[in-house]
């Protein structure tokens, strides 16, 4: 039989799916990227499809761009909607500014090679990309969706915007600016990513009562 879990160790395993903590950081460190000489490097990982917002990021960079910031995106992933965001990346204008990745077996280098992950999905339940950010200490920027708003807290772990490129924009304005500090707030993805360090602890001794009942 297995012990019920109470309080707020239960609560944790309901809020945050269990991720090999460890397992991530060492497949970080299996090699290193190379990334663009100076320049702030933002990247994005999901499945290349409407939910995921891509093309409001793409959008997002574009102003970006025209009001002359410098950086790069990073964009992890395939599917559906890939071949219609290049295309808009062509249209305009960004070919220099973001770069496709496809799908990778390990994506762990390329997250933890840049300095903020980008969340920009319409809606989202659990993002595990958020958690494996959190668990690498890299900061994160999230649209606010309802599983976002409990894996950063509420904005405790990350930088939360207004679901729409609008707010999106800004959030990016203000890390780009460097109102949104990007040391703070990886030491708050830190602090975050604590938490999936205690959630494997807790799966360990699950098992172990699972197999002394």
């Amino acid at each position: 039989s297995v012990v019920a879990l109470a309080g707020p160790l239960r609560d944790a395993r309901v809020l945050y799916n269990p991720i090999d903590a460890q397992a991530i950081r060492e497949k970080s460190a299996e090699f290193v990227p190379q990334r663009p000489e100076g320049k702030m490097l933002f990247c994005a990982s999901g499945r290349l499809v409407r939910q995921k917002g891509f093309d409001r990021l793409a959008e997002a960079c574009r102003h970006l761009v025209q009001a002359g910031f410098s950086f790069h995106l990073w964009i992890l992933g395939e599917g559906p909607e890939g071949r219609k965001l290049k295309a808009l990346t062509g249209e305009w204008g960004l070919q220099d500014r973001i770069t496709f990745l496809g799908h990778r077996e390990n994506p762990y280098p390329y997250m933890r090679a840049a300095d903020w992950m980008v969340c920009s999905s319409r809606s989202e339940g659990h993002s595990t990309v958020i958690s494996e950010s959190l668990v690498l200490g890299i900061p994160v920027v999230s649209t606010l969706c309802s599983g976002v708003r409990e894996q950063l807290g509420d904005g405790e772990f990350g930088l939360v915007a207004g679901n729409n490129t609008q707010d999106l924009l800004r959030a990016l304005e203000d890390i780009l600016t460097g109102r949104a500090d990007r040391r703070d707030y990886g030491e708050r993805a830190l602090r975050g990513g604590s938490r999936f360090d205690l959630d494997g602890r807790m799966s360990a001794l699950e098992g172990l009562f699972e197999t002394t009942h």
